[in-house]
């Protein structure tokens, strides 16, 4: 009856058989020019996932990756929905909220959250230093609890040694952007034993972690950059309690 956008997330988790069915009615009627369009939200698990089913004209379709944002786009996220309700934010105080987000998306929700909770309830309200300054160690507090959180899981999967070399083939290169195949070489060389399949399986794996992400131009990238440090700064604690 009218124009419709259709939204499904977690697709990678969907069943294949609904999966296949959905999309093939999808493609007849967008085929038929019915004002549709179909959005598929997913991990790095999503493209593979999709090749799977009787869908092959989903390689036709327009992939967008969303994984750091621009430094405009973060401090508007930070900002708009103060001044929209009338809360001045200082310049000051928005370059400290931004300085606190590596451009990643999470850490942009737990910023603003974070200052928001530390506005008081009466009286006039606007973000200044002072401010965010007293919601700094809640959100040092939730960085550490999400570092913390990927890192466990990285041990209990046996990819903390890989993520450090993945993250240094990255780190090598002077944009800190690495083909696939440059990382998967890195793994093959400093690796003996690994095969290619299993080379080509961590790298898929640190992507479903979020460690690294597949940016422009097919070049893989830090999730999250400041987890680089915290990986290394990890490992060299790990390594001097083993010593002692």
């Amino acid at each position: 009856q009218g124009p419709l956008a259709l939204l499904m997330d977690e697709a990678h988790h969907y069943q294949a058989k609904y999966m296949g069915l959905m999309l093939q009615v999808g493609q007849r009627l967008i085929t038929e020019e019915y004002p549709l369009v179909m959005l598929l939200a997913g991990t790095p698990d999503l493209p593979g996932y999709l090749m799977n089913i009787e869908a092959t004209f989903m390689t036709r379709s327009k992939d967008i990756y969303i994984n750091l944002l621009a430094t405009e786009e973060s401090k508007d996220a930070l900002s708009k929905p103060f001044t929209n309700r009338g809360i001045e934010v200082e310049p000051q105080a928005l370059e400290m909220m931004w300085g606190l987000t590596d451009n990643y998306p999470y850490f942009v929700q737990l910023v603003g959250a974070e200052v928001w909770k530390a506005l008081p309830e009466e009286g006039k309200r606007h973000v200044d230093v002072a401010l965010v300054k007293k919601a700094e160690a809640g959100i040092s507090r939730e960085r550490s609890d999400f570092y913390s959180l990927i890192y466990d899981e990285m041990n209990t999967k046996k990819l903390t040694s890989y993520a450090e070399q993945a993250a240094e083939a990255i780190n090598r290169q002077e944009n800190a952007k690495a083909e696939r195949a440059t990382i998967e070489h890195d793994l093959l060389r400093k690796n003996s034993g690994l095969s290619e399949e299993e080379a080509q399986e961590i790298v898929d794996r640190l992507q479903w972690l979020g460690f690294i992400w597949q940016g422009g131009k097919g070049k893989m990238e830090a999730g999250i950059p400041s987890f680089f440090t915290y990986l290394q700064a990890k490992i060299q604690e790990v390594a001097k309690e083993r010593e002692n």
